[in-house]
Formats: C-alpha cells, sequence, structure tokens
C-alpha cells in the first residue's frame, strides 16, 4: 500500500484498495459532477481512469467545475483533468479522448477495458447511446437525473434504462437523432415530469426564472456545494459497484430533499400514475407564459 493511502485503511481493506489499484472507470464528461467524482476516484486510488470531454474551460465554469480556476480558463478540460489526477495519484493510467470517442472504435476499446461507466455530461445523444451500449457489454452505469437538484442511481445489466423508464421519444431511433430539437424536448419534459412528481418541493424552492431556463433546456443553475456532493456520491458509488458491495436502492436511485436532509426513493412514472399527470400538468401550466414554441408547449402536454 502507498503510504498516501494509509488512511484510507479501516474504510477499506488492504484487498479492496489492492482491487481498486485493477479497476477502470470510464467518466465521459469531466467539468462539473464529472470533476468531482474524478476527485474522488483519483484520492481513493482507482488505478485506470478514461476521461472523455471536448470542451475547453470558460470563465462562468468556476463555480462549478473543480479543475476550473482562472489559470485553467480556455485549456481543454480533459487535459486538465488528467493533470489533475496525474498531482493526486502519480500511479493511475489515465487514457484521454476527445469527441471521437463516440466513434465505434474507439466506444469498444474504451468499453472493452471498462469496470464501470460513470456519467459526468448531462446530453442526451452521448447517453443514449452510451446506455444502448452498456447493454451489450453488460457494464452498469453511474448516472444522475437532469435537474437543479442533487441525485444518484445506478443502472446494472439488466436493469431498465432511462430511455426505457421514461418513454423517450428516441426509441427505435438512431441515438444521434436525439440531438433534434423536438425530440430533445420531449425526452427532458418526460425526465422533468418524473423529477417533480418525486420532488415537488423543487417548483416552490426555486427562483422561477431558473426552472423556466431548466425546462427549456437552457442553462440550469449551478450551487457548488450541490455539485461538489452530486459528484462525490456518484464517485462513492462507482466504488461500491468496483467491490462488489451491496446497493442501498434500487436502478431507481435517490434524491436528496436539502429541505430535510434526507434521500428520497423516487418512483417511476407508471408506479404513481395520478401525480405523474399532476407534474405534467404544471410543466405545461409553467410554458403558458413563457416563450416557448408553440410546438414544445404541446409536447408538454400530451406526455401522458
Amino acid at each position: 500500500m502507498d503510504q498516501w493511502q494509509q488512511r484510507i485503511e479501516g474504510f477499506l481493506s488492504k484487498s479492496q484498495i489492492d482491487l481498486l489499484k485493477e479497476k477502470t472507470v470510464f467518466v465521459p464528461g469531466c467539468g462539473a459532477i464529472g470533476s468531482y467524482a474524478l476527485n474522488i476516484l483519483a484520492r481513493t486510488g482507482v488505478g485506470n481512469l478514461i476521461i472523455a470531454d471536448f470542451d475547453h474551460y470558460q470563465p462562468q465554469n468556476i463555480p462549478g467545475q473543480l479543475f476550473c480556476n482562472l489559470e485553467s480558463v480556455n485549456s481543454r478540460k480533459a487535459e486538465t483533468a488528467k493533470q489533475w489526477v496525474e498531482s493526486i495519484n502519480p500511479d493511475c493510467k489515465v487514457t484521454v479522448y476527445d469527441e471521437t470517442w463516440t466513434e465505434r472504435n474507439s466506444l469498444n476499446s474504451i468499453l472493452e477495458a471498462s469496470d464501470v461507466l460513470l456519467l459526468g455530461f448531462d446530453t442526451l445523444s452521448p447517453g443514449i447511446l452510451l446506455y444502448r451500449e452498456a447493454v451489450k457489454y453488460k457494464l452498469p452505469i453511474v448516472d444522475f437525473y437532469y435537474g437543479p437538484l442533487l441525485s444518484t442511481f445506478v443502472t446494472f445489466p439488466g436493469d431498465p434504462t432511462p430511455e426505457q423508464r421514461f418513454k423517450y421519444p428516441t426509441r427505435q431511433k438512431e441515438w444521434y437523432q436525439a440531438d433534434d430539437r423536438e425530440i430533445a424536448s420531449e425526452s427532458l419534459l418526460r425526465l422533468s415530469a418524473f423529477v417533480l412528481s418525486n420532488c415537488p418541493w423543487v417548483m416552490d424552492e426555486l427562483d422561477h426564472a431558473a426552472i423556466q431556463r431548466f425546462l427549456e433546456l437552457g442553462k440550469i443553475s449551478v450551487l457548488p456545494s450541490l455539485v461538489a456532493i452530486a459528484g462525490t456520491s456518484m464517485a462513492d458509488s462507482a466504488i461500491e459497484v468496483l467491490l462488489g458491495k451491496p446497493m442501498h436502492h434500487d436502478y431507481k436511485g435517490y434524491f436528496y430533499d436539502w429541505r430535510k436532509g434526507r434521500n428520497v426513493l423516487p418512483m417511476d412514472p407508471h408506479e404513481i400514475p395520478e401525480i405523474y399527470e399532476i407534474a405534467c400538468d404544471k410543466i405545461a401550466s409553467a410554458f403558458q407564459n413563457s416563450s416557448m414554441e408553440q410546438s414544445e408547449l404541446a409536447i408538454a402536454e400530451r406526455l401522458v
């Protein structure tokens, strides 16, 4: 055991620490949540990390992205993340991909090498791609629900994927077709109805303009502490999966209710159809006075 890992022993056994050195986690998206997850994975001693990101840091990334500061603005996120990880754990092997990670040969190489996938991005189309490919490779995925609150869920082989659970219009379509504005809007609105039906306080607690931006596929508000906790929680779940520990929740995961300081175990739409329908009505109502196009308002009104 390396000297810097000695304080970990006690929470993890020596054999578990050694096991993590042999494991590989793929983290596509190393900006906000991905950066905090990578930080924990590196400090816990995961031996192999595959990172993918095509973007560069901008000043607006400073509040919510761990690796972004005044010095790293304009630098490539993936390369900066690699340097950060290696400064913590020089024995960690870090492989970097840019936007070409979705190409068939690159993706095959990544998935063949990986033990767990941890999604650090909130873009629909590559998420659809990874969930579909993970089924073929029988890989677990650690993910979060897109929205202005903390959440974590793990999808194991055999579990229904978000695309299946929320009946996204991407089904029976190629993954890249999810970039179509109408398809993306309907998918997000279906997910939003799930979030609001399980966490109705969000509509009351957050600024209306912030909710509006979220529902219109705009930038969601970022609270640094929540981003840090979310990324850390996802990394913890990935480590539990790598070590074969039993999960404390099923594939639906949990939301964190910051008002009461407790986790909320969600229910899927088919389990709470009446509450889900109320959430859909709230979303449609929220759009009545918005700038959303009429076609997108119609999507909100036909979710169920």
